[in-house]
């Protein structure tokens, strides 16, 4: 019985950490320091984007023409696969990545690139690196100086933006048109993706924990009242089952006392 307890004890315990484990989870669900950037159908010899953010008088985000950007360099991540037959029949793929740093001279078509919309690279004190991945869309991550704003704050300060593809030199090659993405003040995975050019942002807020924490909350409330009432009906049937087998043996006892003073 002292086992069985013991058991079911650390059954419930595992369960509540599962459960407030997952809300914890969820509370870390969004990435507010980065923009992530995708793209394809791209002119020909573009080898990475940037961000092109409408221009705004007193930019308390902007940088002079001739000063230092906190960033001027690109990280590129190219991976290549190879299929190799394995045993059976079946293939197993092997990636092999190569990687490469380009750095852009203050001076390029993209720090000098002006329409209205201007470089988050160049024209911001804003973001610390970018990094690339290939593939049918091209992901590249726009990460941003944390102490100076998040993505959704960013965003809601210029209201619009355009992206520009750029060559190995940083050139432009071609700009999107512009979009003007939801204001929000929410924690979000910030999304900007671009076809050709077509341009749209999606922000993804993952979980709203104030709203979902207290669902979660009486969910496994009710879950873990079910987990108890189900222990407690063990209990009491094992109580009756060892209740049912010491009468059992009583009555065996006294049946063969009753047969030994009777032969």
């Amino acid at each position: 019985m002292k086992a069985f307890v013991k058991s079911w004890i650390a059954v419930l315990f595992t369960l509540t950490i599962c459960v407030f484990g997952s809300m914890n989870a969820y509370a870390w669900n969004s990435r507010d320091d980065v923009f992530i950037l995708e793209y394809k159908n791209a002119p020909e010899g573009t080898v990475f984007a940037d961000i092109l953010f409408k221009k705004n008088e007193d930019d308390k985000y902007g940088i002079g023409k001739d000063d230092e950007s906190p960033c001027s360099s690109v990280d590129l991540k190219h991976y290549e696969e190879e299929t190799k037959e394995g045993y059976d029949g079946y293939n197993h793929h092997d990636y092999t990545v190569q990687e490469r740093t380009i750095k852009l001279d203050k001076n390029c078509g993209l720090a000098k690139y002006d329409d209205g919309y201007t470089s988050l690279m160049f024209r911001r004190d804003l973001a610390t690196a970018y990094s690339i991945s290939d593939g049918e869309y091209i992901f590249e991550t726009i990460a941003l100086d944390a102490k100076e704003a998040k993505n959704t704050e960013i965003s809601n300060y210029y209201g619009s933006l355009k992206v520009a593809y750029c060559d190995e030199k940083g050139n432009v090659l071609m700009v999107t048109e512009a979009y003007e993405p939801e204001i929000t003040d929410k924690p979000t995975n910030y999304y900007v993706k671009a076809d050709g050019q077509s341009l749209k942002c999606t922000l993804d807020h993952g979980v709203d924990i104030s709203k979902g924490f207290g669902a979660l909350f009486i969910g496994a409330a009710v879950f873990m009242a079910l987990l108890f009432v189900v222990g407690i009906v063990l209990i009491v049937a094992a109580v009756l089952i060892v209740v049912l087998l010491i009468r059992k043996h009583k009555k065996k006892k006294n049946s063969s006392e009753y047969r030994g003073d009777y032969p």
